[in-house]
């Protein structure tokens, strides 16, 4: 497959930057919100639908901030980013594949592209950042959260059957802590990366601002796909004791 070389790599890290901060940002109010409307433990499909809301909420007010300033600015590249995110669209299609791939029948929960007006090859000029979100925590019944962070999250950005991002230099993965100790969640993800042959990934950090928001990350290799590919970490706490600390944060606002 073609390298990176083909498209410019200026643009991206920009855009990238703008998308984390709308998840982030949209993370955060899930965690104001979950426990205060009953869904803090609801399953991946609600949870990512409420978050869907949150972040197209967000990334519409900022998008009219930008446009309402007065005078009007020299318009930029930023005016026409779209930062709504399309909520479980398919896989697009790779200048790479000859034909149509199982890949393309595959749907990440979230992603975001943009038109990359310094691309060289107009078939990469489109670059697109998905990201994939799971539960995190106990196993219930047959489903081993911290397990399938790893082999249905984790591994569709590796695994030829998905190779979500498959053109482009990076992606994200959400997790959404419902239950256990984070730095225990933390140590089983680790032991089932292992497993997977998948480089370990790096301890966790709070995210400055957010009691309930944590990040790291870490390079994924991959074949027949962009790599070394850069895959970000934002991990939601939504236990009652997350939401806790995040209505805490809120009173101690207001009452300054």
């Amino acid at each position: 497959m073609a390298g990176l070389n083909d498209v410019s790599t200026n643009l991206w890290p920009t855009f990238v930057e703008k998308v984390q901060d709308i998840v982030q940002a949209g993370l955060q109010r899930l965690a104001e919100d979950a426990e205060e409307n009953g869904f803090a433990a609801s399953c991946e499909n609600d949870l990512n639908r409420e978050l869907f809301f949150r972040m197209r909420r967000i990334a519409a007010d900022r998008h009219k901030t930008l446009l309402s300033i007065s005078p009007s600015p020299v318009l930029i590249r930023e005016h026409t980013w779209n930062l709504v995110a399309a909520y479980e669209a398919n896989n697009q299609p790779s200048p790479d594949d000859p034909e149509r791939t199982p890949r393309e029948n595959k749907r990440p929960d979230f992603q975001w592209s943009f038109l990359d007006d310094q691309a060289t090859d107009l078939d990469r000029a489109a670059r697109t950042y998905v990201v994939e979100c799971k539960r995190l925590g106990q196993t219930i019944s047959a489903w081993a959260f911290n397990a399938n962070y790893v082999t249905q999250g984790v591994g569709r950005y590796i695994a030829k059957s998905h190779l979500y991002g498959k053109d482009d230099a990076g992606g994200g993965m959400i997790g959404y802590i419902q239950s256990m100790d984070i730095d225990a969640i933390w140590a089983e993800i680790g032991h089932n990366l292992g497993n997977a042959g998948i480089p370990a990934l790096p301890e966790l950090i709070p995210i400055s601002g957010s009691p309930a928001l944590y990040a790291t990350s870490h390079e994924l290799i991959r074949s027949d796909a962009s790599s070394p590919f850069h895959l970000q970490h934002i991990w939601v706490d939504l236990r009652a004791s997350g939401a806790q600390l995040t209505s805490d944060r809120r009173n101690a606002e207001k009452a300054e």
